[in-house]
């Protein structure tokens, strides 16, 4: 029989005590609340159910594209590291000069013992003459509260800054230590371990740890001239002398 009946129809149905389904207007929010066994029966399949009331349906919600997998920025080739903003390019050009090292404390020209490496305060070929003033001095008694006065080879090279005329070049760092064949570096100084490094990190930062230049350990500190000028800078430089001596 089917169920789309009018409201005459229904009514005889009623008086000849017919039993039958009438679908009931579906309520949203009852819905929600029922529960399973309470669902309304299906009808037999030769039935066509046209309830007068349709139910309303619900707009599409509009879903947001999926964010990529962290797997698929694994797979993508990864880019060559960029310099930190505290290195430069080794072997890049300098503004500086390296001067010839000098032996010092009468010392033979032979190869070994100490390299130190600190911006030029002498006016000749004498790092410790008389002429270089205070800081000459001060450098002096420095490595002489080392003991090196008493290591055969000491050597010091000095940086000076090169000429309007000149052009920049790379400083023979490789050249100076293979000819010379120092077993401990001391860089004094902010100039002398910025070129020897190759690094625009403060000397704070340089202080306190042991470096690599070409193979041979090295050590920054503080040089002479400005130790004058910054007396209670002194105890730390003495730290990074003893932390040279090892």
């Amino acid at each position: 029989m089917s169920l789309n009946l009018d409201a005459r129809q229904r009514a005889m149905l009623d008086e000849m005590h017919i039993p039958y389904w009438w679908p009931e207007p579906p309520v949203v929010g009852e819905l929600l609340v029922r529960a399973p066994e309470q669902a309304p029966v299906q009808a037999p399949a030769h039935t066509q159910v046209q309830p007068s009331v349709q139910t309303p349906t619900l707009a599409p919600q509009r879903m947001s594209a999926p964010a990529a997998p962290p797997a698929a920025a694994s797979q993508a080739p990864l880019a060559r590291p960029t310099p930190a903003p505290g290195r430069v390019l080794a072997g890049a050009a300098s503004t500086w000069r390296l001067l010839p090292a000098q032996a010092l404390y009468a010392s033979p020209a032979a190869p070994g013992g100490w390299l130190v490496v600190t911006e030029a305060i002498w006016p000749g070929d004498d790092p410790l003459a008389e002429d270089g003033g205070p800081a000459a001095r001060l450098l002096d008694n420095m490595l002489r509260a080392m003991g090196l006065h008493k290591t055969p080879q000491v050597w010091v090279a000095g940086l000076a800054r090169r000429g309007a005329d000149e052009a920049a070049e790379p400083l023979a760092w490789a050249e100076l230590l293979q000819a010379r064949q120092p077993q401990r570096v001391l860089l004094m100084g902010r100039t002398a371990a910025r070129e020897a490094l190759g690094t625009d990190e403060p000397l704070g930062r340089l202080r306190g740890r042991v470096h690599d230049l070409h193979g041979v350990p090295a050590v920054v500190t503080y040089d002479a001239p400005y130790l004058l000028r910054a007396q209670a800078d002194k105890a730390r430089a003495w730290a990074d002398l003893c932390l040279a001596l090892g």
